[in-house]
Formats: structure tokens, sequence, C-alpha cells
């Protein structure tokens, strides 16, 4: 690990947000629990984490909830500071720290009587698929894209994702849901769903996920990535990170420092 190098070598970066963040910096996101839980008292591992890395660093945090697209749109407009938790092919052109806020992997959720097992794009034919616009499907990304807004992928963009693709899959109305299994699986109890009821049908690859900041202005935005990464390397040194992550029943969700 190079956590002595990354506080070292962003100690002069970092120092003058301790004199300047009157104002708290405004970070966009969405309900996708346990990692940010926008409608529960407990607010997600990756919103308690980026809290508190910036605020180690002198940075206070205002989280703003916003459908996904929203979210990114509000960042890079310049209207907010940052968004919570995009990959990179989610968001190219945003500033992205050095060090992730956690990892994700999407996953084919079918019905549990489904017999379908997803093994590659040649095996999404015929299979209708509901998810969330805005997100990276690594290795079916053309696909995804070519058939966006088709009976075959119908995408939906609400804070209440989760909750509206379950229940057209339980309904029978679509195939599969194409999501994080750890955040759609957490959601069932509020649906009076159980989790028996369902099946994971193959994964595509896991990536890291970031606290991603504005294109608008990339020298305030390059100083804040570079305070969150020197705040979650000392999360992880203090042992606070495991802490929080353990709250949340999410340790495979740690970020690779």
């Amino acid at each position: 690990m190079k956590t002595a190098a990354i506080l070292s070598g962003v100690a002069l970066a970092c120092a003058p947000f301790a004199a300047q963040a009157e104002e708290p910096i405004k970070i966009t996101y969405t309900d996708f629990c346990p990692y940010m839980c926008t409608q529960d008292a407990d607010r997600g591992f990756t919103v308690e984490l980026t809290e508190e890395a910036l605020a180690n660093q002198g940075v206070a945090v205002e989280f703003v909830a916003r459908p996904w697209k929203r979210a990114l749109g509000d960042t890079r407009s310049g209207s907010t500071d940052g968004t919570l938790a995009a990959a990179r092919a989610e968001a190219p052109d945003f500033i992205f720290p050095e060090a992730p806020v956690s990892k994700q992997q999407f996953c084919f959720i079918t019905r549990a009587d489904s017999d379908w097992t997803y093994g590659g794009v040649e095996t999404l034919d015929g299979v209708t698929i509901g998810t969330m616009s805005g997100l990276s499907f690594p290795g079916i990304e053309e696909y995804m894209a070519e058939n966006e807004g088709t009976n075959a992928v119908q995408v939906v963009n609400s804070d209440d994702s989760i909750q509206l693709n379950m229940k057209k899959l339980k309904a029978g109305r679509i195939d599969s849901v194409l999501m994080d299994p750890v955040a759609t699986f957490y959601s069932l109890g509020d649906l009076g769903m159980e989790v028996a009821e369902f099946r994971t049908a193959g994964c595509l690859a896991s990536e890291p996920i970031y606290l991603v900041f504005s294109p608008a202005d990339e020298a305030a935005s390059a100083r804040l990535a570079a305070a969150y990464t020197a705040g979650v390397h000392a999360l992880a040194e203090s042992g606070r990170m495991d802490e929080i992550l353990k709250k949340y029943n999410a340790m495979d969700g740690a970020p690779d420092l």
C-alpha cells in the first residue's frame, strides 16, 4: 500500500481546505442501499466513508438525493461538486480520485423458477431485461446501448428503480433484472418479497466505483479528489473504515486501496 507516499504527496494540496471550506460542498447520490440510502436513518456505507474521509481533511459535505442520470448531470454542469458512486465508464469526463470508495458488480436476477442463465451476449436473445439508465455494463456495453428503451432493455430512471424493476420481475413483465445483487436483495424486505423468490443467473465483471468530481472546475475538483484520497487512506489505516463496513455487513464492498 502506498499510503505514506499518498498522504505526504497531497498534504500541500489539501491543507488550504481547513481554512477555506466554510460552506459544505454538495455531493449528489441515489438510493442504492446499503451503498447509499436516501430514505433510511443509516445513510449507507459509501456516504459515511465519504463524509468522514473529507471531514478528516477539513471539508464539510451536504448530500443531495437525485435520480442517477440527474445526479451525474448536476455534477457535470457544476451545479453540484461531486457524485457518489460512479464507475469510470459511467462518468469518463469527471475528475476521479486515486482511491475508489467501493466496488460494484451487476448480475442478472431472475425469478426462482427460471432456468435461464447468462453466458455471454449471445444468450441475451429473447430475454427482457429491466435496469436503470446511466450504468456501466462491462462486456455487454454495445448490446445494452443498442437496445436501451426497447422491449429487450427496459430502463427505469427514478429514485426507486430497484423496487420498480423487482415488482415487474415478480409480476412476470420482464425476465431478468440487471442490477447490483447486494443492493437489490437488500431492498426486498421493504417490498414484502423474499430472497428465496429469486436467483442470481450470472454476473458481469466487477469494477471499482468512485466519488467523482465535477469537470466544470478541474482545479478545484483535483484538490477535492486529493483530499478525499488522503482522507480515505487515513480511515483505512485507523481501522475506522472496517467499522463502517461491518455496520452494514458490507466487508465485500471494501475499496481496493
